[in-house]
């Protein structure tokens, strides 16, 4: 490396420099006297590996997103949402969109598939108004009926079950559902399951009731599983596979239908979990009140001397634990937080944070989105820190909201991804265990998401912008090509179908 490169890469403050950055600030500082100037790949370079200082400024990322115009009214502020799913079986990941009264479906390259007008059931705060809650997209996609083809399906606000072909979005089939006593005497939410070992060809609905401490705090304390050919065949007659009724949840959004301990057949998370059968397994003492109650729920391969995956939340007051438990055990509880001003754990990523340590770390927004911690695989706390001290100087007060873990760079190290706090702003990657901004995009943003929807196994960043949808990939060579899709991950493809707000 030249003295010139070395020079501006010491005065830029640069940890590292990949071969691509050193080829381009040759160019640069040769082509200083002919007035060349810094390209967008050579500022998203800087951006991206320049190690600045908490609290200072950061520019805003360079990189160029992918458009895609919405037709249709701009986002609500609160219902319905965004994921991704390969609805026309072309091998590529397109783009569902719900909000109320439509579902539209994009591909990749912008092209709208197809625009329905549905009466979806769709809601703001769920222990208010019932599933999906804030940002829920309230759909799922896959081969439902066995063709070999994709379905899309969703929950009516008049207890119906509506199947679509992917591919057309045409009505497949209208189904009424079998009645429910609860709060609003309808199922509010449907989750694609694998119950029996058979694939993805059952159905987990969803319906909220009174808790006992709070007459309008509601939550979906009734599950019940049914085989989807014997709704299509039997409605509103079909039988259950199973349906309980003390279904501990999260305070503010569905379960997550996930394999957790590899046997085949799915399990249901909140609370307390349920096996494929119904059962109850296990139940970490949280019931459904108003408070303690769990805001965020995330599930990962978290300690790395268990089999399967683990569940991680946060208890919002009461005795402030934090519990990392699965199907069988509670593994620990960390009561960290009663030692501090904590009383609002609300939100948590999980992610390898820090890939010199084993397992996954936690990473937990507490008081107001002003207080992080991140937590290791045993229940430690290794790094603890004030937003205040770290945000961008560009950044709300408010802090952060709608938190995803993401793999970024390709190299190992997962990092986070949030939006402005409270308010249609900008988008941030940070690194979890510093709260350094990594790179920020300079953003009005409704909706936020993240999956793999370029294909090279590293994630992307999905925003809406009013009718606006940008999607941002890391431009930067990827270090692992070789890696497998993390769409091959069951508990992968499942919670990217089923998230909002709160739990993304």
């Amino acid at each position: 490396m030249s003295l010139a490169i070395l020079s501006v890469w010491r005065g830029l403050g640069l940890k590292r420099l990949s071969l691509s950055a050193i080829a381009l600030l040759s160019i640069l500082i040769w082509g200083c006297s002919k007035q060349v100037t810094l390209n967008s790949a050579v500022r998203q370079i800087l951006t991206v590996n320049s190690a600045t200082q908490p609290g200072s400024e950061i520019s805003y990322s360079q990189i160029e997103a992918h458009v895609i115009e919405l037709s249709g009214s701009p986002s609500d502020d609160k219902m319905g949402g965004i994921i991704a799913a390969d609805v026309n079986d072309d091998g590529q990941k397109d783009f569902v969109i719900s909000q109320p009264g439509s579902i539209q479906t994009y591909s990749y390259s912008g092209e709208e598939l197809w625009n329905h007008e549905a009466q979806l059931n769709l809601s703001g705060k769920s222990e208010e108004e019932g599933l999906p809650g804030l940002h829920g997209a309230g759909v799922q996609v896959g081969d439902v009926d066995g063709d070999g083809k994709a379905e899309l399906l969703y929950v009516t606000s008049d207890n119906k079950l509506e199947i679509l072909e992917g591919a057309t979005g045409n009505f497949k089939y209208s189904i009424q559902l079998p009645s429910v006593e609860s709060k609003f005497d309808r199922w509010e939410h449907a989750i694609i399951a694998n119950f029996r070992g058979q694939g993805d060809t059952d159905l987990l609905l969803q319906a909220s009731r009174n808790v006992s401490d709070k007459d309008d705090y509601i939550r979906d304390d009734i599950q019940a599983a049914f085989s989807i050919q014997s709704l299509i065949a039997s409605g509103s007659s079909a039988r259950p596979l199973w349906q309980q009724t003390d279904f501990v949840s999260a305070s503010h959004g569905p379960a997550r239908v996930v394999d957790l301990d590899s046997d085949g057949q799915d399990e249901v998370v909140g609370g307390t979990i349920l096996g494929a059968d119904g059962r109850r397994l296990h139940d970490i003492g949280i019931s459904n009140r108003g408070f303690p109650h769990i805001d965020s729920i995330a599930i990962g391969d978290i300690a790395p001397d268990r089999p399967g995956l683990e569940v991680m939340i946060p208890e919002e007051r009461g005795r402030k634990r934090i519990i990392l438990y699965d199907e069988t055990d509670t593994i620990w509880e960390s009561d960290h937080r009663q030692r501090s001003s904590d009383d609002d754990g609300d939100k948590v990523a999980v992610g390898n944070f820090d890939p010199a340590r084993p397992g996954l770390e936690m990473w937990f927004r507490g008081n107001e989105s002003e207080h992080f911690t991140v937590l290791d695989a045993r229940g430690d706390v290794i790094a603890d820190y004030q937003i205040n001290d770290r945000k961008p100087n560009t950044w709300t007060n408010r802090g952060f909201e709608v938190i995803h873990s993401i793999h970024w760079t390709g190299d190992g190290q997962q990092h986070i991804v949030a939006k402005e706090r409270h308010e249609a702003g900008d988008v941030g990657i940070f690194d979890a265990m510093t709260g350094q901004a990594i790179a920020l995009f300079s953003a009005a943003v409704d909706r936020l998401y993240v999956a793999d929807v370029a294909g090279d196994w590293r994630e992307e960043i999905i925003t809406i912008e009013g009718t606006t949808l940008k999607i941002y990939q890391n431009p930067e060579a990827n270090p692992s090509p070789d890696r497998a899709s993390l769409w091959e991950q069951a508990h992968y493809r499942r919670q990217k179908m089923t998230w909002n707000y709160y739990s993304p």
